[in-house]
């Protein structure tokens, strides 16, 4: 489904009491209950793949499932850096650093891009973040021993997003999911405008 009239986009998957929200800053809300987010994520995602299944091939699939899941590796980020993707608890700076994004100013992003392209501008969307937060760490080195770039660069969702930069399939999905949310976004704005008159 999605939300108007502040743009804010997301997919609907499953039943009205339980949907997948997809923005590419999700990772940053995630990061803060990482462990009730793999709970759902996990619960979820059984729930829909085995369905009348019995229970040993459930147990065995939720084995395998945790064996490739993200949920270990947030657990050790999470003990390294504390649960704050992006430094929240510094408001002002972290206005400042997704201002920045949103901005005309020399960030490198195009005003629009083809759907295809989605993975590489939501890359430069990552580097440019890391990049601001590795200027507030320079500024801040003076008064405190500021990690903020390492912190963000170190999230397990971002480690794993640039490691998918040769991986075809990964690249095909989030194109597919693009395309979707597009659509989505779409038919709500010729819904709006249809009404009105």
């Amino acid at each position: 489904s999605v939300s108007y009239p502040h743009y804010t986009t997301f997919l609907s998957i499953g039943t009205a009491s339980k949907f997948a929200c997809f923005n590419i800053l999700n990772f940053v809300v995630n990061s803060f209950a990482w462990k009730e987010y793999f709970d759902a994520l996990h619960g979820s995602l059984l729930t829909a793949i085995l369905t009348g299944q019995e229970n040993d091939v459930r147990e065995d699939a939720m084995r395998r499932l945790k064996a490739c899941s993200l949920e270990d590796d947030f657990r050790d980020w999470a003990e390294n850096y504390g649960c704050c993707a992006i430094p929240f608890q510094h408001f002002d700076m972290t206005y400042n650093v997704m201002k920045r994004q949103r901005e005309t100013i020399d960030h490198g992003l195009p005003e629009a891009a083809p759907v295809s392209e989605f993975y590489t501008w939501c890359k430069k969307v990552y580097n440019n973040i890391s990049s601001a937060l590795g200027e507030q760490d320079n500024f801040f080195q003076k008064s405190c021993a500021a990690r903020f770039q390492k912190t963000f660069d170190d999230n397990p969702f971002i480690l794993q997003f640039k490691a998918q930069e040769t991986n075809r399939e990964f690249r095909d999905c989030l194109t597919l999911l693009a395309k979707r949310l597009v659509t989505e976004l779409s038919d709500v704005k010729r819904e709006l405008l249809l009404k009105r008159y």
